[in-house]
C-alpha cells in the first residue's frame, strides 16, 4: 500500500510539473524573441519599416522637434525611398532591390533620430 501511495504521489508531482518543463524548451528559439528585431537585419517587412518611419517623421513635426525645413528635407528623402521601392517591387523584388531599400530605410530612420533629438528645439 505504501509503495502504492508513493508511486501516485510521484506521478501527480511529475504530472503537475511536465507543462512546465515543456514550456521551457520555446522560450527564445526565435529572431522574433530578440531585441533588435526592428532594426538591422530582423525579419521586418519594408512596408512595416516606412510605416514606422512616417510616424516618426510626423511625431517630431506635430511635437516640434523637427523644423520646417528638416521635416522637409526629410520627406523628400522618404518620398525618394518610397518611389524606389515601388519601381524595384513592379517586377518583384530581388535580394539586392530589398537590401538596398532596407539600408535607405534604416539610414533614414537614423537620420529622423538624429534630427529629432539633436535639441535643436526650434519650431516652425
Amino acid at each position: 500500500m505504501k509503495k502504492l501511495l508513493a508511486a501516485a504521489v510521484a506521478l501527480g508531482a511529475f504530472a503537475v510539473s511536465a507543462p512546465a518543463f515543456a514550456s521551457h524548451d520555446r522560450y527564445d528559439d526565435r529572431y522574433v524573441d530578440r531585441y533588435d528585431y526592428e532594426r538591422h537585419g530582423g525579419r521586418d517587412s519594408i512596408r512595416a519599416m516606412q510605416d514606422r518611419i512616417y510616424r516618426d517623421l510626423e511625431i517630431g513635426m506635430r511635437t516640434g522637434q523637427l523644423s520646417y525645413r528638416e521635416a522637409g528635407r526629410l520627406r523628400a528623402e522618404f518620398a525618394h525611398i518610397d518611389r524606389l521601392a515601388y519601381r524595384y517591387s513592379r517586377n518583384g523584388f530581388d535580394r539586392w532591390e530589398r537590401n538596398e531599400v532596407l539600408a535607405r530605410l534604416d539610414r533614414l530612420s537614423d537620420l529622423i533620430r538624429w534630427e529629432r533629438f539633436d535639441r535643436n528645439d526650434h519650431r516652425g
